[in-house]
């Protein structure tokens, strides 16, 4: 699976590079399928692997919605699952592992940091073009934290939409 692992490296690094919400969407897609036509036996217990992501992304007590909303996209593009933590010696800096077979926690923690970056790109787009007015610090974190929710259901919709394509895609096609 590390020939997987670098295909989808090559694939984050390129969309990374062009900034693009549209090549960013795709290498999720993408991702999805290769990941769905791997075969790994998933009743080895050597297998299970855990990934904790360096870069921490919210500094708050309680982890906000769109944040774990963000980390279910994740983990469902991918195939593991994820935990919060604290990261040693910060009091409220988060950290994110991912748990899952082979090298999809790496996959995982790749994908969160280009999807998240993608997020604060079209974050900051946003807020020049749409918010001119001067609001409470309240009102802006609230306008910014339904922003962010609606960017990742439109993630998990493009996602979803990839279960329910009526002709499967080839994996050379994806290549």
């Amino acid at each position: 699976m590390s020939g997987l692992l670098f295909i989808i490296r090559r694939m984050v690094k390129s969309a990374d590079r062009r900034g693009e919400l549209a090549d960013v969407t795709s290498v999720l897609c993408r991702t999805y399928c290769l990941i769905k036509a791997q075969t790994v036996d998933e009743g080895v217990p050597a297998a299970e692997r855990e990934y904790t992501c360096a870069r921490s992304f919210c500094n708050v007590r309680i982890v906000p919605a769109w944040f774990s909303a963000l980390t279910a996209v994740v983990c469902q593009a991918v195939g593991c699952r994820w935990y919060f933590g604290r990261l040693p010696g910060l009091k409220f800096r988060r950290s994110v592992t991912f748990c899952g077979i082979g090298e999809r926690p790496e996959v995982a923690g790749s994908l969160l940091v280009l999807l998240y970056s993608q997020m604060e790109r079209d974050m900051d787009t946003w807020q020049k073009v749409c918010c001119r007015e001067r609001l409470k610090t309240v009102q802006t974190r609230a306008r910014e934290d339904k922003w962010r929710i609606s960017w990742t259901a439109d993630l998990w919709s493009a996602l979803s939409e990839q279960d329910t394509l009526p002709g499967k895609q080839k994996i050379s096609d994806i290549r």
